[in-house]
């Protein structure tokens, strides 16, 4: 048994020397192969330097030759047009110029520059300013068309809260600064019925209201919404759901939607502010920032309160935090009825627009439209 296992473990250890004698020989044909495309290399390495070499001299002597040929060609044209004066120069002149002439060519001039220069301004900035151009890139309803008013954005955030808390300064400065602007008040009412009417057999009953960068009034389209839907008989919440800017004219101890979440034994009632207007407004403030407000926001409780809120009122709009850059706005409008975008008018550039809308779809965040704010060809046709 011995020898026969010693004649096997030979016949293994044979078979391996065979094996490694057969990968030593194809290394090294490898290794020569390699050896002999490296000496190759090298040699076409040369070739490409001389060859640079020469293509540099052909450069310099083409050159040369090119500016021979000029200095040629200008010597033959001197010598077979030689120069001479066609008209002898006069004495000079005096003309009276003309004030009235030169200052209309002046203004006209300046004018044909200013809008020029607006013009190309306008095209580098790429900026929306037309509400068929807004429909064309986003593809979306077109819910509503807000007329630039210079007073509508500092009037409705007067009507949000003041540092007391209340929900408005007093039913007289309301009243005063709602009858300044009817015709606006009109085009709010307009734009909820639009909203309304989207989905006769199921009506919306909370909605998100957002935009793609600050500054394009989703706080002032959100709070003159409210404010339609309640003048129409609807019983309705605003809730400023937006956790991540702070709001100086707010109380630091006024309670708001973040005590809601955080306090169990807080009641609805006890946050929500009612309206000196209308008995059907209400409003419930955004409370304290929160470190982490998309966890937040996409918590249990907060699902449970939303679906209380509903349960209490016939709509409930959130002024939600902006699209770009944060998730907020997406969480809320999963959970809604949809989100609505505003978009200023003269203030967002096409391709941030587009890319908003590329993140609606890729996200599938249900979107029921959009309001046109800040419309100044449409403001011009009321005032």
């Amino acid at each position: 048994l011995l020898r026969a296992e010693a004649e096997r473990a030979k016949r293994e250890v044979e078979s391996d020397i065979r094996a490694l004698e057969a990968r030593d020989r194809a290394l090294g044909q490898t290794i020569t192969r390699l050896n002999e495309r490296s000496r190759q290399l090298s040699q076409t390495t040369r070739q490409y330097t001389d060859l640079q070499r020469e293509l540099e001299i052909a450069s310099n002597n083409l050159n040369q030759f090119l500016t021979k040929r000029e200095a040629l060609g200008i010597d033959v044209a001197q010598s077979e047009s030689p120069w001479e004066v066609l008209t002898p120069p006069n004495n000079p002149v005096a003309v009276s110029a003309s004030v009235p002439k030169n200052v209309a060519l002046g203004s006209l001039l300046g004018l044909l520059l200013g809008t020029s220069l607006a013009i190309t301004i306008d095209r580098l900035r790429d900026l929306v300013h037309s509400t068929k151009d807004i429909q064309v890139l986003t593809g979306l309803p077109l819910l509503g068309t807000i007329p630039f008013d210079r007073g509508l954005a500092t009037k409705s955030h007067s009507t949000l809260s003041l540092p007391e808390g209340n929900f408005l300064s007093s039913a007289e400065d309301s009243e005063s600064s709602l009858a300044k602007m009817p015709e606006t008040v009109e085009f709010f009412r307009s734009t909820y019925t639009n909203i309304r009417l989207l989905n006769p057999d199921l009506p919306v009953g909370s909605v998100v209201v957002s935009s793609a960068i600050p500054g394009e009034g989703k706080s002032t389209v959100s709070t003159h919404l409210a404010k339609a839907a309640a003048a129409m008989g609807r019983r309705v919440l605003l809730v400023d759901a937006d956790l991540r800017r702070s709001k100086p004219e707010h109380s630091q101890e006024a309670l708001g939607l973040t005590h809601l979440i955080d306090q169990a034994d807080l009641e609805i009632n006890q946050v929500i502010q009612q309206s000196p207007l209308e008995d059907n407004l209400f409003f419930l403030p955004s409370g304290h920032i929160p470190p982490d407000p998309s966890k937040v926001l996409a918590s249990e409780k907060m699902q449970a309160l939303m679906t209380k809120l509903e349960n209490q009122f016939e709509l409930v709009i959130y002024d939600g935090t902006i699209l770009t850059g944060f998730t907020d706005a997406h969480l809320l409008a999963s959970s809604t009825n949809g989100l609505v975008l505003v978009t200023g008018m003269g203030k967002l550039k096409r391709s941030l627009l587009e890319e908003t809308i590329q993140q609606l779809k890729i996200s599938r965040t249900p979107v029921l439209g959009i309001v046109v704010n800040g419309d100044k060809n449409l403001s011009l046709n009321l005032y």
